[in-house]
């Protein structure tokens, strides 16, 4: 009897955990559904921008600028930005993405740090990703987080992203190269960890020179992305250069940020949907079991009191 009851209680038990778990799925269905538009717009935003300003720049080879192009002959100060989960429960997704840090960050290697001069920095959004940061800087005896973001809701992404291009400008030391690590959201199942360079300037236009004759995502013609188009400049070449490739930068991070929140409530969702089927199959298993106890308890009272008559 006593096995039954502690059976029943597991069930209730089971059936309240299972509650939560479909609460967060919808809501995170929810919050997903309101990214996706969202997140697709930026990665929109971010190729239009991207296009106009490999086109200035095609225009003026002249220009530079000490911070969006930076002249280090060696990577000795870079600054990275690790978009990692702003809560748990969404399965493998930051695991995942530690490994891939792990694996592909220079730093992580022995040969850079041995070569001395390196000054890491870091800038962590989400709680998991500062302790993990805190935990590789312990570990290499170097680098320092000059920036960490707890909590990110997509009401703050653009709030957040300028103050991480704030401090790009503000550094005491200018960075040689900025990279950002997160996942980026490809569809509802797919969220793979990537890497997208965001300084020095020059390597990012390089990796994505527009194509000429090509007709671009955009409702606009292929000569809108020719580049030797003229331009009528209305300010100073360097005033406007400097105005828009600091715009696309602050575009880049913020269009991280939403891609990894977006990734993350599909992944949150997988993991919860994961769960209410494994609950409710647990409830089923556990039902069946407690009715034959209960049917062999009443079997046996009924033989008992067979056997007393």
């Amino acid at each position: 009897m006593s096995q039954l009851a502690q059976i029943r209680r597991s069930i209730k038990s089971i059936k309240t955990t299972k509650k939560i778990t479909h609460a967060m799925r919808l809501v995170s269905m929810s919050l997903y559904s309101r990214l996706e538009g969202t997140q697709r717009g930026y990665d929109e935003l971010r190729s239009y921008v991207r296009t106009l300003i490999s086109r200035l720049i095609a225009t003026s080879p002249e220009w530079t600028d000490e911070i969006l192009i930076p002249q280090a002959r060696f990577d000795s100060t870079p600054l990275i930005i690790f978009i990692s989960t702003t809560k748990g429960l969404c399965g493998t997704f930051h695991n995942i993405l530690a490994r891939y840090f792990e694996n592909k960050c220079p730093i992580n290697k022995k040969s850079f740090i041995h070569q001395g001069g390196q000054d890491p920095f870091f800038i962590t959004i989400g709680t998991r990703g500062t302790d993990f940061i805190n935990k590789k800087i312990v570990e290499w005896n170097r680098g320092k987080i000059i920036k960490s973001y707890s909590e990110v809701t997509p009401s703050h992404t653009a709030k957040i992203s300028s103050d991480i291009v704030e401090a790009i400008y503000s550094a005491e030391k200018i960075f040689s190269s900025v990279t950002i690590y997160s996942n980026r959201f490809v569809n509802f199942f797919s969220h793979p960890p990537s890497i997208t360079e965001v300084l020095p300037l020059t390597t990012t236009m390089e990796e994505h020179k527009p194509q000429v004759g090509k007709r671009s995502k955009f409702k606009k013609t292929p000569k809108e992305i020719d580049v030797t188009q003229e331009f009528v400049w209305e300010q100073e070449k360097d005033t406007t250069l400097r105005t828009i490739a600091r715009q696309y930068v602050r575009i880049i991070v913020e269009e991280a940020i939403i891609s990894s929140i977006t990734a993350e409530h599909s992944a949150r969702f997988s993991s919860m949907d994961g769960a209410t089927q494994n609950a409710t199959k647990m409830i089923d298993q556990l039902s069946i079991k407690a009715n034959k106890m209960r049917q062999a308890l009443i079997t046996k009272e009924v033989a008992e009191l067979s056997s007393n008559l």
